[in-house]
């Protein structure tokens, strides 16, 4: 009996990696499901490519790098969506209620750290320290404009411009 010649019986160097890849990767399960709920109470994160990060302070931060990882564990007011709107994050809503003051509907439930329930004081309070001469933050500049934030409830913030 001959061999039909479009058969062949030789194994490539990359269906060996892709087997050996996939017997690893079953080997592990076990293990990775018995770890999972011991890891939940820590995320940690290797950043490649970058050697300095000096800090994790929204106020103090300078390098890209630190800017990165900032975006990454702190949530804002606003965000970008994938289609580069803008659309609510910690706000619920906001809206321009005149040419020079700007209203924000927070998110009710959303907690902090240490578990307290986020509020408009806390808002105003993230943003008075980047306006503070005593917190010397580089981005002060860039609040300059604001005259006032006003606080009327516990989930409203309104920021007015000079």
């Amino acid at each position: 009996m001959t061999k039909p010649s479009n058969i062949s019986h030789e194994i490539s160097r990359r269906a060996i990696l892709k087997s050996g890849a996939a017997a690893t990767t079953l080997a592990m399960l076990p293990l990775w499901a018995g770890r999972a709920e011991a890891a939940c109470g820590t995320l940690r994160a290797g950043i490649t490519g970058f050697n300095v990060i000096n800090t994790l302070d929204p106020a103090q931060m300078t390098l890209i790098p630190e800017a990165y990882v900032v975006w990454g564990v702190f949530n804002c007011l606003l965000k970008f969506d994938e289609g580069m709107n803008i659309v609510p994050d910690l706000a619920e809503s906001y809206e321009s209620v005149s040419s020079t003051i700007l209203r924000f509907k927070l998110r009710e439930g959303v907690k902090l750290h240490d578990g307290v329930e986020m509020t408009s004081a806390d808002v105003k309070f993230t943003f008075d320290r980047l306006r503070d001469d005593a917190t010397a933050s580089p981005h002060q500049s860039k609040f300059a404009p604001i005259s006032e934030i006003r606080t009327p409830d516990a989930y409203t913030v309104e920021i007015e411009t000079a």
